[in-house]
């Protein structure tokens, strides 16, 4: 993005995001130059991408039951790796998954109903929302570093956004 700020800044964004898949868009707001030509990282796992597609391909599936191999195979992992991002899925109850040689997966929940905050904290862990960016985890609240207050207003955005944003939404977006 050019040297723009506010609307200005927040127009260009949505038009970069437009009809595009949210991993490439974090990416692409992640490898951005700062000044000293270094690249700030600012995307999610590759576990929580694989997480999502996984959800997107089962629930185009309708009610169709979705085999392991199926699944592994259309993700581009093996099928060893598959219970390590079907796990998290399946303890939220979003995907049931039946064993045995007529098993497999299925949506056992709309997915307008999962956030993408709801998928990162389900695949990554709950958001540690009270760690100080300079001073780390949970300083004396009296004791803030300089950057504290930006950064907590720039996370707080953040998570607004994550938790706005549900999946069946990014994926029919992504089409």
């Amino acid at each position: 993005m050019a040297n723009t700020t506010g609307r200005a800044k927040c127009k260009a964004l949505n038009d970069m995001c437009a009809g595009r898949r949210y991993n490439s868009v974090v990416s692409e707001l992640g490898n951005r130059e700062g000044r000293s030509g270094a690249t700030m990282r600012l995307e999610l796992t590759k576990k929580t991408d694989l997480a999502f597609k996984a959800l997107e391909f089962i629930g185009e599936s309708g009610d169709n039951r979705i085999t392991g191999i199926v699944l592994a195979k259309n993700l581009g992992i093996t099928t060893q790796y598959l219970p390590h991002i079907m796990a998290p899925l399946t303890r939220a109850g979003w995907v049931a998954s039946t064993s045995g040689p007529k098993g497999g997966y299925t949506i056992s929940t709309d997915l307008t109903d999962i956030t993408l905050l709801d998928l990162v904290e389900a695949v990554e862990g709950e958001v540690d929302d009270a760690r100080c960016l300079h001073l780390g985890p949970r300083h004396d609240t009296n004791d803030h570093c300089a950057l504290h207050e930006p950064w907590i207003r720039a996370r707080t955005a953040l998570l607004s956004e994550l938790d706005n944003s549900n999946l069946a939404e990014m994926i029919v977006a992504s089409r």
